[in-house]
């Protein structure tokens, strides 16, 4: 089923290099460039840069078509399955007396990944006994590529629940769940209240009878259009990040965080998982007069 879900993403949705005799041609939707190969002049070195650099541009879009288009539980097999194909497609339209061509295979060892934190709903307590109502889950992470926290229920009065992100240069931003009182029978209200190194603003207000599902990385909630907007800590601060909560013992709720280096402390944790950030690909580029291996992650910045 996801061999055949990665077929399906695959064709008519990536880009993908097709060598004749010699000629790379570039294949994107219906148009045709003969940039490579077709000029006698073009240096061979130029053509082997240009190669590559169309090649993972085709894997990137690739990446985030297999992404967007199967659950996370099925995505590295159908990632696989993709870029066999993607492969197999460069194989078979390349000529038989093709001189020049390239080979891509996926290598898991290669890759970056992630490691994510997750709670379904709960009190944002540490996980582990002692089950401390403030505590670390990250620190120094070099990357902070999900944040999402869902609040389910909040406690009036006394100190709000804070998410608190700082950094080496003792910069801080807060994110607090306070408890607003209201009169009479029913739920009382939340505010969502942001600090930044420079301001303190509430984003917004709801009622605690509904869920509250933020993202902390876009600086909004989940709704279509968000209702409650605010400066991310991606916006307010520079990594390396720490992130703590404080008082989780006041609000309950779920959340999924996902990180890139720093270091994570997993005894705080009932469990943690590795994700794939950034696929590693073995790249082989061979012509007449030019051949070399190299393994690279796609879409890592530099790489």
């Amino acid at each position: 089923m996801v061999a055949e879900r990665g077929q399906l993403l695959l064709v008519g949705a990536i880009l993908f290099s097709v060598v004749i005799v010699g000629v790379v041609i570039q294949l994107n939707d219906l148009q045709y460039t003969d940039t490579i190969g077709s000029n006698a002049q073009t240096d061979a070195i130029d053509q082997a840069a240009q190669a590559e650099a169309e090649t993972r541009a085709a894997l990137y879009g690739l990446d985030m078509r297999v992404r967007n288009g199967t659950d996370r539980s099925e995505y590295q097999e159908a990632l696989r399955e993709n870029v066999s194909t993607y492969q197999n497609y460069s194989e078979n339209m390349t000529a038989a007396g093709g001189a020049t061509y390239t080979n891509v295979t996926l290598n898991l060892a290669a890759s970056v990944n992630e490691t994510v934190m997750t709670q379904s709903d709960d009190p944002y307590r540490k996980q582990t006994s002692p089950r401390r109502p403030s505590w670390d889950l990250v620190t120094d992470a070099e990357t902070v590529s999900q944040f999402w926290l869902n609040e389910s229920s909040v406690k009036t009065g006394g100190t709000s629940f804070q998410v608190v992100v700082s950094n080496p240069a003792g910069d801080e931003w807060r994110l607090k769940l306070e408890g607003v009182p209201v009169a009479g029978p029913g739920p009382d209200d939340v505010d969502v209240v942001v600090e930044t190194p420079t301001s303190t603003n509430t984003a917004c207000r709801r009622s605690d009878a509904d869920d509250i599902e933020l993202n902390l990385i876009d600086g909004e909630d989940a709704m279509t259009p968000p209702s409650c907007t605010f400066t991310s800590f991606t916006d307010a601060l520079d990594g390396p990040y720490t992130i703590e909560f404080e008082k989780g013992n006041r609000a309950e709720g779920g959340y999924e965080i996902a990180v890139v280096g720093g270091s994570v402390n997993t005894g705080n944790f009932a469990g943690t998982r590795e994700r794939i950030l950034y696929p590693g690909i073995d790249y082989k580029y061979r012509s007449p007069s030019t051949a070399y291996n190299r393994t690279f992650a796609v879409g890592e910045a530099g790489s």
